[in-house]
């Protein structure tokens, strides 16, 4: 259920995770089989030890897998929690797996079994912890489980370790279609503790196990395990220890859950579910890159200073970056009860949504660095754009002016979006629309798609001749065209800035609610030009994806108009510091 702490607003299945256990068991029991009836005993290496740690392996698991299903629908007290997963552990180490040398770290080396076995007992139950807490987000978990067994599988395969890394292999199997359904599918499925707690278990067996390969091969590996088994396993250890240390130092109980871990900072700071988990594992996999390239160079306990220390520095980085946001009250204020923000000339619109068919014409323009800057050499394409009654920001660079000056996150709204949502606002209400531009063949596709998708919208198209300026009769006949059908909202597809222009000498003549310029929004939804892969979309790479698409067209924008933008971005920024005002003057002379 959503609370205070969650990002998700309404109520979504979270036992997924119970499917986990016996898909991975099936998996790796299957082929494991298979390859002991059908292979070598060179491919695959059945050794009693093996058979023995997995058994107990699987035995611990059963409890903590009911444990987590009676989490999900009930509840259970952390006392109570603590008590399995100390169970599961032990019975985990009955086999013989724990840690019995640390490599050099902290100048320890070979460890007795009275010093080994609690301490891995402390640190399998840590493990399971830390990624059951770092379970914030959609697909954060999941994904850096996923690079974990996969890094420790192929370790483990490497080191002739077969049947262990079957198991490993089978996590990954059994993660990339949850992780589908967790991020993707429109109706979203959570791991839960039970996904979680399994997958925090499976890890710190597969972490522990490979950490043994001295004792278990009797040779020196080429690489200290210890520092490949911490750094896959890092950003969750890392985060559980710091928000623990942090929690201590306030004075409260360490257990208390607050908005203090790692995925709660970058959901502060505007961070999407993905564009968190694409950068915190990217952070796993160059920390494990780097330690393994820098071993031979650099003592163990360096490595893992540095390892901390980066950790440390990443953490406050945010930190400033949130207390700059927080503490900037005058343009919060601006942000939360004004509908714009300044940004040179022009005021651009944070917050425009179309929950309802105005009552009044309103006309909303897009601005991006392109616009920007040919506005400041078309002095009627710039009016066009100050006579908006929403400017909304269509492009990374304008979301990236606003917070580099203002410490300011907003979200980028393209007109495909604006699009999209208003489509979906109109459907509710059987409203109608009026597609003015393109080509007959690209207006015939976008009726057949509204058709398709939203039948309840009406909806009437005109193509306009093919020419730079329009005759007053053309003119006439367009407007003339969209009066007779008096849509609800008209979309003028022209390309900038002919359209701004075009609905700034018009809108006065024109009899619809909402009026907007969306330019190559014809296309994408006509399906006559492809729009970039959403990945790229999300990502904030949508320029670069069109500029591979349409280079002919997106050069200019890109090598010659980005430029300029970010000297005016740059020129704003040393006014505003120089000035020492919270709202400088935004004149570009």
């Amino acid at each position: 259920m959503p609370d205070k702490r969650k990002s998700h607003k309404s109520p979504i299945p979270r036992l997924a995770g119970i499917t986990f256990f016996p898909v991975i068991m099936l998996s790796f029991l299957s082929v494991s089989g298979l390859q002991a009836i059908y292979t070598t005993e060179y491919f695959i290496n059945y050794s009693a030890q093996s058979i023995i740690r997995l058994s107990f392996m699987i035995c611990g698991a059963l409890p903590l897998v009911l444990l987590g299903i009676k989490d999900d629908l009930i509840g259970v007290r952390y006392s109570h929690k603590f008590i399995i997963q100390i169970l599961s552990a032990l019975l985990l180490i009955s086999s013989g797996t724990y840690i019995d040398n640390l490599y050099g770290l902290l100048g320890i080396y070979e460890l007795s079994p009275y010093i080994g076995i609690p301490f891995t007992t402390l640190l399998t139950v840590y493990i399971i912890n830390s990624l059951n807490l770092i379970d914030g987000v959609d697909g954060l978990a999941a994904t850096l489980s996923i690079v974990a067994s996969v890094i420790l599988g192929s370790s483990l395969l490497i080191a002739g370790n077969r049947t262990t890394s079957i198991l490993a292999f089978a996590i990954t199997g059994t993660l990339i279609p949850f992780l589908y359904y967790n991020t993707i599918a429109k109706r979203k499925l959570f791991m839960g503790d039970t996904g979680s707690l399994t997958l925090g278990y499976m890890l710190s067996f597969l972490a522990i196990y490979y950490s043994m390969q001295t004792s278990a091969n009797n040779t020196a590996p080429s690489i200290p395990p210890i520092i490949i088994a911490w750094s896959v396993l890092f950003v969750p250890l890392f985060d559980t220890a710091r928000v623990m240390c942090v929690r201590a130092s306030q004075g409260k109980p360490i257990f208390n859950p607050d908005r203090n871990h790692i995925h709660h900072k970058l959901l502060d700071l505007g961070y999407s579910h993905r564009k968190i988990t694409l950068i915190l594992t990217v952070a796993t996999l160059c920390l494990t890159a780097l330690n393994i390239s820098l071993y031979k160079r650099l003592n163990i306990n360096i490595l893992l200073t540095i390892d901390l220390m980066t950790g440390v520095l990443f953490n406050v980085y945010l930190n400033q970056r949130r207390k700059r946001i927080a503490g900037n009250s005058e343009l919060n204020k601006i942000s939360e009860q004004s509908p714009s923000i300044p940004l040179g000339d022009f005021s651009v619109t944070t917050n425009y949504r179309f929950d309802s068919i105005p009552k009044r014409q309103v006309v909303v323009n897009t601005i991006n660095p392109h616009s920007w800057v040919t506005s400041h050499r078309d002095t009627e394409f710039k009016k066009a754009l100050l006579q908006s009654d929403a400017l909304i920001p269509d492009g990374t660079g304008i979301v990236f002016a606003v917070r580099w000056l203002f410490g300011i996150r907003i979200r980028k709204m393209a007109g495909a979006d604006l699009h999209r949502h208003v489509l979906q606002q109109l459907d509710k209400v059987a409203g109608s629309v009026f597609y003015l531009g393109a080509s007959q063949r690209t207006l015939t596709h976008i009726t057949e798609r509204i058709h398709a998708e939203h039948p309840h919208i009406r909806i009437n198209t005109y193509s306009p001749p093919y020419r730079d300026r329009f005759s007053e009769e053309e003119t006439a006949a367009m407007i003339a065209a969209v009066n007779a059908f008096k849509p609800d909202v008209l979309f003028v597809g022209m390309t900038a800035p002919k359209q701004e222009k075009w609905i700034a000498a018009n809108r006065h003549l024109l009899q619809a609610r909402l009026i907007s310029g969306i330019g190559a929004v014809f296309g994408f939804y006509g399906g006559t030009t492809p729009r970039p892969p959403q990945w790229m979309i999300a990502m904030g790479l949508e320029w670069l994806g069109r500029l591979i698409k349409e280079p002919r067209r997106m050069w200019k924008r890109n090598f010659v108009s980005t430029p300029k933008y970010l000297s005016d971005i740059v020129r704003l920024k040393l006014k505003k510091k120089n000035n020492k005002k919270t709202t400088p003057d935004y004149e570009i002379n």
